[in-house]
């Protein structure tokens, strides 16, 4: 299709042109979803730009400062540096001013930082007084540097005359928060530094975490930023994924005050005050998701404070057109509207005929971008595929794994699991009694027994209410090429198995929530001595239950770092790479259960330690 004829039939289409109503939003998302034709008109409208004089950018003496040579600042809107001293053309650095929905030159959006336009970019941010930088990409990205790590100095030599330290850290699985000390002569100044890590070039991030990233930033730009100077907001090339971002953050601030969003005409805006802003049809479609999500879910995180408030009031009933709405089931049927749906071809593994019979049912097949793939291949097939998924934690990313209970001919293929991924933490959701649908895979007594190539040996094991744990060291029989070239050798790996007892096949809850909490902390003190890799959660189906424990965890940890919960975000963050996960209004519901039970537990715990310190 010509750029002629796309405009031709914008002329028959309803491209807003205008701003869009909150109430039309639902309507205008579901056009583009049906209606390919319509954004592709749009989006080629969208990228008629007259072209606007790039005169310094071009300067063969300022060409070596830019790394992606597509994205040039425009004259009228590009940061000047203050020159420095006998250094001609050092006023030039490829950044952009940007105003944001209400306020002028509120942002600076500009290419990631080089090992020569670092000390200038420093110096930028110390000049317009910048308290916030906002970085949208990794350091390697496709296999190559994009950036470099900017905020960190060889030797501790400063970048020019500016010094510049990292005084604080906090990781979460999608994005890192620093404070970064700068100084220069006897001033210092402190600046966040957020980096959002899940956001590959050329693509789109997960609508949730965008927004969950988002807020952090908003929350500290709002209350906490001592300096009145732009956010400075950069990916690779500060074109493409900074513009996505501007105009998400410029369309929220839109809805917010006024209740509507105007993704076209911010766009155009954009556009007009640096290239390339929005690169794609993806890009400028997620935008419309992403602000229709924001619009529905609305501020989801609750303060530990008011969560026995709120939870009053979720599990209250409205009257709406006649009917008696359950607020805990409203949510959950948001979720589920909001978790996407994950196609045969994205599928594959699982579903090609030599894997289909490893999976208990053909309907719940791990994504091959999501699942882990064995090393230690086994029999005839050397196959590489377990019916499992990754799902992110609250602090890493991959932070459990989620399987199913193994068949009789997948049993082997558990251990490799355990073996290949280093996961020294085994929780069991389930303890049903031996029979030909949950066939045994690990041993408490007796002898060792092999499972194929791997021999665990129970070494320890200990009874607790409601919860048994077992300790084993795992020999691997055959040695691999690979194992032989990393010097792995009859590498000893050790494993322990925590077993919860209170959780009746028959029951869609747990009997005892308490038990369900301290499971949660006796994973954290084994880990807490072990290292951090993935927890394996074993499902009797490969989705049951194991929702309910790797969501109220992440809820857990919130708490425990933020002192707030989201359990709406948590819920589906672990349905992502399987929707089936928490996969009823009940367990559901029982997430918040649990929250509140570890409330409860941790004020109590503190409230013991204070007397016994009065004391």
């Amino acid at each position: 299709m010509t750029l002629a004829s796309l405009l031709q039939a914008h002329s028959q289409l309803a491209v807003p042109l205008h701003p869009i109503d909150v109430k039309d939003l639902g309507r205008q998302v579901s056009r583009y979803r049906n209606n390919k034709a319509q954004l592709k008109a749009e989006f080629a409208i969208v990228n008629r730009n007259p072209p606007l004089p790039q005169t310094q950018a071009k300067l063969r003496s300022n060409s070596g400062k830019n790394s992606f040579p597509k994205v040039l600042p425009y004259d009228e809107t590009r940061v000047l540096l203050q020159p420095a001293p006998n250094e001609s053309y050092s006023d030039y650095i490829n950044a952009s001013y940007i105003d944001s929905f209400d306020i002028p030159r509120a942002y600076i959006a500009t290419q990631g930082p080089s090992k020569k336009t670092a000390p200038d970019f420093w110096r930028m941010v110390w000049q317009e007084r910048v308290g916030c930088i906002v970085m949208l990409t990794r350091v390697f990205d496709f296999i190559k540097v994009v950036c470099i790590e900017y905020w960190k100095a060889e030797n501790d030599e400063p970048f020019g005359d500016i010094a510049v330290t990292v005084v604080n850290k906090e990781t979460l699985a999608n994005f890192i928060v620093r404070t970064v000390r700068l100084r220069r002569g006897h001033e210092e100044r402190d600046i966040k530094h957020f980096q959002f890590l899940e956001w590959p070039m050329h693509r789109v991030p997960d609508t949730s975490h965008i927004l969950e990233f988002r807020r952090r930033v908003l929350d500290y730009t709002a209350h906490h930023n001592n300096f009145d100077g732009p956010i400075v907001v950069h990916c690779c090339d500060g074109g493409s994924r900074t513009g996505v971002y501007l105009a998400l953050d410029m369309n929220l601030d839109m809805l917010l005050c006024e209740s509507q969003i105007d993704v076209f005409g911010c766009i155009r805006l954009l556009r007009q005050m640096r290239p390339y802003m929005v690169e794609n049809k993806a890009q400028y479609r997620f935008l419309y998701e992403a602000l229709l999500e924001a619009y529905l879910t609305g501020d989801t995180v609750i303060p530990v404070l008011e969560l026995a408030s709120r939870m009053k009031m979720l599990s209250g009933k409205t009257s709406v057109g006649g009917r008696r709405i359950n607020h805990f089931h409203e949510e959950f049927k948001l979720i589920q509207r909001l978790t996407p749906h994950l196609s045969t071809g994205v599928c594959a593994g699982g579903h090609r005929t030599d894997n289909r019979y490893k999976n208990r049912d053909v309907i719940m097949v791990p994504p091959d971008y999501a699942r882990p793939y064995l090393t230690s291949f086994q029999g005839q097939e050397q196959s590489d595929y377990i019916n499992a998924v990754y799902v992110d934690g609250f602090q890493r990313k991959n932070d459990f794994i989620v399987t199913e209970w193994p068949q009789r001919n997948t049993v082997n293929d558990v251990w490799s699991l355990v073996y290949d991924h280093d996961c020294n933490t085994v929780v069991m959701l389930i303890d049903p009694q031996t029979s030909t649908n949950f066939p045994s895979f690990f041993h408490e007594k007796g002898k060792q027994k092999p499972y194929g190539v791997f021999t665990p040996e129970l070494i320890s094991w200990q009874h607790y209410p409601n919860i048994r744990t077992m300790m084993y060291k795992i020999r691997k029989k055959t040695v691999s090429l690979q194992e032989m070239m990393m010097g792995t050798v009859n590498e000893l790996k050790s494993t322990q198995f925590f077993v919860l007892e209170c959780w009746p096949e028959s029951n869609k809850v747990p009997t005892s929530t308490a038990a369900v909490i301290e499971l949660f902390n006796m994973v954290d003190r084994w880990r807490l001595k072990t290292g951090n890799k993935p927890v394996l959660i074993v499902s009797p189906d490969g989705f049951s239950r194991a929702g309910v424990f790797c969501a109220a965890k992440i809820a857990c940890e919130q708490i425990t770092m933020h002192q707030e919960v989201d359990v709406f975000h948590a819920v589906k963050t672990v349905k992502i790479n399987r929707p089936q996960l928490v996969n009823s209004p009940m367990e559901y519901k029982y997430c918040y259960d649990l929250v509140r039970t570890y409330v409860y537990t941790v004020a109590t715990a503190n409230n013991a330690k204070s007397d016994s310190t009065d004391h």
